[in-house]
């Protein structure tokens, strides 16, 4: 088993004045990690992978997931997230060169009736116009 860290710096100079932050994040246990780079194109959502209650190929599992980050690595187009439970769905702008992390797959998009949560079931993209590339990085136990 291994341990994960993640520092993230953010810095910012302003009339010589320089700001910084830095985040530490750190995962013990960790028993396997996926990280893939894909190009995929406008017209459809891509899934990129899926959550249940156990692993199979292109599928994470639910109890095990850690953390995880998507890169739009294009520098020509944005790129919609597309997270869908059983029940909800939400969508994100992914702005080129930035990321998304997450720490957990439950997620809801409503508070209609009290904050419910679902477990993520499937993180789709589409970028809004012609290809982008993508990477994801996966941390599990």
């Amino acid at each position: 088993m291994s341990t994960f860290n993640l520092q993230i710096l953010e810095s910012i100079n302003t009339n010589n004045v320089v700001s910084n932050n830095l985040t530490t994040f750190s995962i013990s246990n960790v028993n396997y990690t996926d990280n893939r780079t894909l190009s995929i194109s406008s017209g459809s959502l891509t899934t990129i992978f899926n959550f249940s209650s156990a692993s199979s190929a292109g599928t994470f599992s639910t109890g095990s997931f850690q953390y995880g980050r998507i890169t739009n690595n294009s520098t020509t187009t944005s790129v919609v997230i597309n997270i869908s439970s059983p029940t909800e769905r939400m969508n994100y702008v992914l702005a080129t060169g930035s990321s998304y992390m997450m720490s957990t797959t439950l997620m809801t998009s409503s508070i209609a009736g009290g904050l419910v949560f679902n477990n993520i079931s499937s993180i789709s993209l589409e970028p809004l116009t012609g290809s982008a590339t993508v990477e994801y990085f996966i941390i599990g136990n």
